[in-house]
């Protein structure tokens, strides 16, 4: 972008900072541009793909502004129990057979949610929006014991409301939690099948550090 496009965009990018100047200090920002001038007034923080945030007038971005809130023990105890069902079928999926999944799942449940609350240093999170929740977060050490390194051992968006920006949103939240708690480096597993997901991990700077393979083989 070039000469007077550039100034106009850069103008109504300070518009829109000042508006929101008291929000800024507050929450994650997601705003759609088609130039660079938007991010660059807002921060740097994030400039979304094409289509993912335009206004209905089409003048102005639509700004989302998110953020975490720590669930209750009560709230914990409940999402424990509700994941692990998820966690074996997850795991199922991925080519484990039932047996194992869920000898897997009840092995880390002891592990992570002894007594049915968060061991220490994990983290259970709702994504909010204002006054809805769209999501759910989980962070903590890494299980690997590494030290500086933190994981997000679950991180998911509502189905009704995918498609906004929500999850982007929650990975940059999760990673200025774990820079709060001394982490250095952030982590994660994602299962093969799940290419949504491995396109947007990877679409936020995280890169494979180790692929598991398996090819099904037919009777003779």
């Amino acid at each position: 972008m070039h000469g007077s496009a550039r100034r106009d965009a850069t103008r109504e990018a300070s518009i829109l900072v000042d508006h929101y100047a008291q929000v800024r200090a507050l929450s994650v920002h997601l705003v759609h541009t088609d130039c660079q001038a938007w991010a660059d007034q807002l921060g740097g923080r994030i400039c979304p793909d094409q289509g993912d945030y335009l206004h209905h007038g089409g003048q102005y971005p639509e700004l989302v502004t998110v953020r975490l809130r720590p669930m209750t023990a009560s709230e914990i105890s409940a999402f424990a129990q509700h994941q692990q069902g998820k966690y074996v079928a997850d795991r199922v999926a991925a080519g484990e057979t039932p047996a194992h999944a869920q000898e897997q799942a009840d092995q880390q449940w002891e592990r992570y949610f002894p007594a049915g609350g968060a061991a220490d240093g994990h983290r259970l999170h709702h994504v909010v929006d204002g006054a809805e929740v769209v999501g759910q977060l989980w962070l903590g050490p890494s299980p690997d014991g590494k030290p500086g390194a933190d994981w997000i051992y679950y991180i998911e968006v509502d189905e009704a409301v995918r498609g906004r920006g929500y999850g982007r949103a929650a990975m940059l939240l999760a990673e200025q939690d774990a820079r709060q708690h001394g982490a250095v480096e952030l982590g994660l597993n994602v299962f093969g099948p799940n290419k949504v997901a491995r396109k947007l991990y990877e679409s936020v700077g995280y890169e494979a550090t180790a692929i598991n393979m398996v090819k099904q083989l037919p009777p003779h």
